[in-house]
């Protein structure tokens, strides 16, 4: 028998779940139940506690706040209360770092402005005001236009709500934002590399860094930042078989020997550092790995670790933050006098090199690229190229190598 609809507003029956954390902490229990929200969607949100009645309490606190959101919002509501409001659908509808991403911005950029006005209050001129403000205080383009993006979403949000008309819709007819002059994204020869990565070995501060290791992960592969901090003892195969092996959300994967799956990204959320699915929808793959990275990681395989342990584990055996690994490079690159290096330099060095070794077409594969039409022609095999890695193998091998 099918389950009955829930009504707008309403949850459905509280289960419970205990956790054991690995750090031998206390069990946690964790309270979940269906909600059905005012747009008419339903989806499962839970809450945790020490015990099912501090759990419960919470999720039903939760529940509280989402069903009195959208209806006290009114035309004389303020441009903080229609944010809040928004800000659950966002939290909804998009991804997890979207949602933070535009809370963030929320917060600190418009809230501060404009927070308090009531919508008919929230005027072109003021609008404008606000971003000339942020251009004045050092903020990039970026970020401004990240700031009229939210906005955006905030009054379309309540003109959609009939709390206002769109004629009134105050970020219409806004400046354009210029953008700002970006770093050169640049790629380096097998020369440049070799030099560069000497450099970095020579680092007095490098000595006990994971930093050069990260780096020959990046020049390896073409991966990103997040995605080699995300990689995990499970993701890699570096035994001389095939193995199978499953993910929750891709299934089942057979990596071929000496080779890791990229299947997530590190990036830091509202409790902290958290690990999803990856930065787009094709950011997963099976990737080769090239024979030096391949020896670095057989040396670095620590003994009675789980698998599920990071590659590049912080001291709490957790995944290490990615800002202050892009810290540590920006430092690093301006005490080698590399000022306009950014970690960005190993995916384009990665698919320069396989166009001018004749596997152009193994590009989008290797990079994992999410809005090009020959990423969508390769991904659909989804099989890793095992020339792509012995071209960028030779890229890492000096050239008098045995």
């Amino acid at each position: 028998m099918a389950r009955p609809t829930l009504d707008v507003g309403e949850h459905g029956k509280i289960g419970y779940a205990w956790s054991k954390p690995k750090d031998g902490s206390p069990p946690r229990c964790r309270a979940y139940a269906l909600y059905r929200f005012n747009d008419g969607t339903t989806a499962k949100r839970e809450r945790w506690g020490k015990d099912e009645d501090e759990a419960r309490r919470a999720l039903l606190k939760y529940f509280r706040s989402l069903k009195g959101a959208d209806d006290k919002i009114t035309r004389a509501s303020t441009f903080e209360k229609i944010a809040e409001a928004w800000l659950k659908k966002v939290y909804r509808k998009e991804k997890y770092t979207t949602y933070v991403k535009h809370r963030s911005t929320i917060r600190n950029q418009v809230i501060p402005a404009i927070g308090k006005l009531r919508l008919h209050e929230c005027r072109p001129s003021r609008i404008q005001r606000l971003l000339d403000d942020l251009r004045e205080q050092g903020y990039s383009s970026s970020v401004r236009a990240s700031a009229r993006q939210v906005m955006q979403g905030v009054f379309q949000f309540a003109i959609l709500n009939e709390l206002m008309d769109r004629r009134d819709n105050p970020t219409l007819d806004l400046d354009r934002i210029p953008r700002d002059d970006k770093k050169q994204i640049a790629a380096f020869d097998k020369d440049e590399l070799r030099e560069f990565m000497e450099a970095v070995d020579a680092d007095r501060y490098m000595k006990h860094s994971v930093v050069p290791s990260v780096l020959r992960i990046l020049f390896g592969t073409g991966c990103r930042i997040g995605e080699a901090l995300a990689i995990r003892w499970c993701d890699l195969n570096l035994t001389e078989n095939k193995i199978k092996v499953t993910h929750p959300v891709f299934g089942d994967r057979t990596l071929p020997p000496h080779s890791v799956w990229i299947n997530g990204n590190v990036v830091h959320g509202e409790h902290g550092l958290i690990r999803h699915n990856g930065k787009t929808d094709t950011s997963e793959g099976v990737l080769y790995l090239p024979s030096s990275i391949y020896t670095m990681l057989l040396v670095r395989v620590p003994e009675g670790v789980p698998g599920d342990q990071p590659v590049f584990a912080a001291a709490d055996g957790g995944y290490l933050r990615p800002n202050n690994l892009f810290r540590s490079i920006d430092r690093l690159s301006k005490r080698l006098g590399r000022e306009e290096f950014s970690s960005r330099w190993g995916r384009k060095t990665v698919s320069t090199w396989l166009r001018e070794s004749g596997r152009a077409e193994d590009i989008p594969r290797q990079l994992r690229h999410s809005n090009s039409s020959t990423a969508e022609k390769h991904y659909t095999a989804r099989i890793p190229s095992a020339a792509a890695g012995d071209a960028i193998d030779r890229l890492l091998t000096s050239d008098d190598a045995p």
